[in-house]
């Protein structure tokens, strides 16, 4: 029984290590020295934005090229935090990263699964060539957007909605007093960004107002939609990733993303909700994905009608 035991808290540990040195290699990444814009940077995402728009949709050369230099966890993830309060350059941020995220062309997603036959010979090997290549950038591009699910789960602002639940209370009040200038997290600054746009109703809502709420969604749908063109067999990998969607998942919870989700949900067939119909039903589909149909209705039958908590009265304490 001791030797039952001690494996199983090593496995346990290992686990725990494996997420402790994904964190750390992160936050070498992404914890910067606060960063102050200067006066054309705007101009120079507008410019980014343009130049993004202009890429190849199959073989994504500039979104790859930007990928190794590292500019979403570098620049503009840090740029977000530090610049919450100017709407202009968030959304302006947000459009790029919908443009980064978005899911690879159908033609990318085929030469991700090529099966080359190189020992039959009776394929050229000009042919065999262009298949590689084909599929290399193909996979290139899943990686890198397995990447970016991974800066967002596990940027610095949303350690907080994973933190161990063997923590003390007094572990807690040390962290909260080393950092009493607590940065919000990143998601929940998209999601701010939702406030007055879904406070408007019927014709008061603009044009304006559901482009940010699309964007926002979009950015959302991207991320929840992103996995691995090709675990090759691997169940690790394949682990892995249900572990980063799991967390993604978390983490909406935490930030409150879901509860506007719901919000938007149950609003959907007032007049200025319904273009939101599909982008709703894509995001619900990738968020319950991975989970057996059959569980998710009967979870509804086991939620109780009402959360609500009683009110105390005389004759209820």
């Amino acid at each position: 029984s001791t030797s039952t035991s001690t494996s199983t808290s090593t496995n346990e540990g290992d686990d725990n290590d494996i997420v402790n040195d994904n964190n750390r290699e992160l936050e070498k990444d992404q914890e910067e020295p606060e960063f102050i814009p200067v006066t054309d940077c705007l101009n120079w995402l507008q410019d980014l934005q343009r130049a993004l728009r202009r890429d190849s949709d199959t073989y994504r050369p500039i979104g790859l090229l930007l990928g190794q230099w590292r500019v979403v966890s570098q620049k503009l993830l840090p740029l977000v935090v530090n610049c919450s309060y100017d709407s202009a350059l968030v959304l302006t941020i947000c459009k790029i990263l919908v443009i980064l995220t978005k899911p690879p062309a159908e033609e990318a997603r085929r030469a991700g699964g090529l099966v080359l036959d190189v020992k039959s010979g009776k394929v050229d090997d000009g042919v065999i060539r262009e298949q590689i290549i084909l599929r290399d950038n193909a996979i290139a591009q899943s990686d890198l957007l397995m990447e970016y699910k991974k800066i967002f789960v596990r940027h610095p602002t949303h350690h907080y909605a994973f933190k161990s639940n063997h923590s003390t209370k007094a572990s807690k009040e040390k962290q909260t007093q080393k950092s009493p200038k607590q940065q919000p997290g990143l998601f929940s600054i998209f999601t701010s960004l939702l406030a007055t746009p879904l406070s408007k109703t019927g014709s008061s809502r603009t044009t304006t107002d559901h482009h940010t709420i699309e964007l926002i969604l979009h950015l959302f749908r991207n991320l929840l939609s992103i996995s691995p063109l090709n675990t090759y067999g691997s169940s690790e990998k394949a682990r892995e990733s249900m572990a980063l969607h799991r967390e993604l998942i978390v983490l909406m919870k935490e930030e409150m993303v879901l509860d506007v989700l719901m919000v938007i949900g149950q609003e959907v067939e007032r007049r200025e909700n319904e273009g939101y119909n599909l982008l709703l039903m894509e995001i619900l589909h990738h968020l319950l994905r991975s989970q057996d149909p059959t569980d998710v209705a009967l979870s509804a039958k086991q939620t109780p009608p009402s959360t609500s908590v009683p009110v105390a009265t005389p004759n209820n304490k």
